[in-house]
């Protein structure tokens, strides 16, 4: 699938529209920006969904019916090992095939990174290989519950949605979401900010812009990745004595604490001064906020919010996730996304001056991600009461179960 893009793109890449007829498009020049990029945005629309519902559904759902509660608190926060790899991986691959901070994106080392992306997907088809030989058709390795293996009568959209508005479970539901969109609108507002740094920074050191964004992401992979080993190897195991609500609210706390700093820096220097000389300390202040954020969020945001799934009923849970992680999470991230392009841009170069970095508005922006965290938080502490009674529902409906199959068994004897 990667691959057939990445040859697709190198063999037929985009077309620019004519600047002749850009000129007859007026205020819709946006669009016309749109229309040289499309095939990039589709790559990357893809690879969004492909990712969600592989990861996030497929995953975390599948893990979710094969666990105990027990089962889930031990385990969950230490499989972010892997991704935990995987993301210091890809951050020495991106440092590896960077291009000089002097040079063009464009000499990036692409077949270095291409013959990566070909042993990624090979190492990935042989751990699929294995896990579907080993443990997928494997009864024994697990066992699904009985209610996911009745067929039941299939809904239309009209009636799921009426269905799913009726159910008792609705506003637990809509808890989660809420956590969800906190955390994806308010990290993608806040990496406009950040990442405005970067931008002001490269033009004042002379830089290719491109070419020092993708060596600080890179450096800040790397980093993501050594704090999210070091989180799960010291501090995970301690977390599993404390209760949801102290693993679900480290996250937004850290959030929150971040950006008040980097907010604060800003309000302390003023964005003139910045945008005259921005120091160094304020990248690397930026780069490390993301790096706690997104290290922290590996090992206890996806777990916690895989927990929450998990208290629903058994057929509910990949129907509640696919609308969670799938809909709402995007969502988020594409609303934010156009927020920024067709609201915040405009803005700026009409009322600033064209090109004015995103931190110019950080007094708008900075409220609406403290909004999203102030959601977030109070989000997680309505729904760690209803998370927990259901739990104690779950396991009443389980002991009369196991009642109800000791009684039959003493009968038969």
């Amino acid at each position: 699938y990667f691959v057939s893009f990445y040859v697709w793109f190198i063999v037929a890449k985009p077309t620019k529209i004519d600047e002749d007829y850009e000129q007859y498009l007026g205020g819709l020049d946006r669009w016309a920006y749109f229309g040289e990029t499309w095939p990039y945005f589709l790559f990357y629309i893809h690879a969004e969904f492909v990712g969600t519902f592989m990861l996030s559904v497929g995953f975390w759902g599948f893990l979710n019916l094969i666990t105990s509660n027990e089962q889930a608190k031990r385990c969950y926060p230490s499989l972010s090992f892997g991704s935990a790899i995987s993301t210091l991986l890809a951050g020495v691959i991106g440092l590896l095939t960077a291009p000089s901070l002097h040079e063009k994106p464009e000499t990036m080392k692409s077949p270095t990174l291409l013959l990566f992306i070909i042993a990624g997907i090979l190492i990935l088809g042989v751990l699929y290989y294995w896990f579907i030989r080993k443990l997928a058709n494997d009864p024994a390795a697990y066992e699904v519950p009985e209610e996911i293996k009745k067929k039941k009568k299939k809904l239309g959209m009209v009636a799921a949605i009426k269905a799913f508005l009726r159910s008792s479970q609705t506003s637990y539901i809509m808890l989660i979401c809420i956590i969800i969109a906190g955390y994806n609108l308010g990290i993608n507002l806040f990496e406009m900010i950040v990442k405005s740094f970067y931008k002001v920074y490269a033009k004042k050191q002379d830089y290719q812009t491109d070419a020092f964004i993708h060596r600080v992401g890179s450096w800040q992979l790397v980093f993501i990745g050594i704090a999210s080993l070091i989180v799960v190897l010291f501090l995970v195991a301690p977390s599993r004595r404390r209760s949801w609500r102290f693993n679900a609210l480290i996250v937004p706390t850290i959030f929150l604490t971040g950006s008040l700093c980097c907010l604060g820096y800003i309000a302390y220097y003023g964005v003139e001064s910045l945008n005259n000389d921005l120091p160094l300390s304020l990248i690397m202040l930026g780069v490390a906020i993301l790096v706690f954020i997104k290290s922290t969020k590996y090992v206890f945001f996806d777990s916690t919010t895989a927990f929450l799934y998990k208290q629903l009923p058994a057929d509910d849970q990949l129907t509640a996730q696919s609308f969670g992680n799938g809909v709402v999470a995007r969502g988020a991230k594409g609303s934010g996304a156009l927020t920024g392009t067709f609201g915040f841009k405009p803005y700026l170069n009409r009322f600033y001056a064209k090109g004015a970095p995103m931190f110019f508005l950080a007094w708008l922006i900075g409220p609406m991600v403290l909004v999203c965290l102030l959601s977030w938080l109070l989000a997680c502490l309505r729904v760690d009461k209803r998370c927990q009674a259901l739990i104690k529902q779950n396991e009443e409906a389980l002991e009369k179960v196991e009642i109800g199959i000791k009684a039959v068994d003493e009968k038969e004897q």
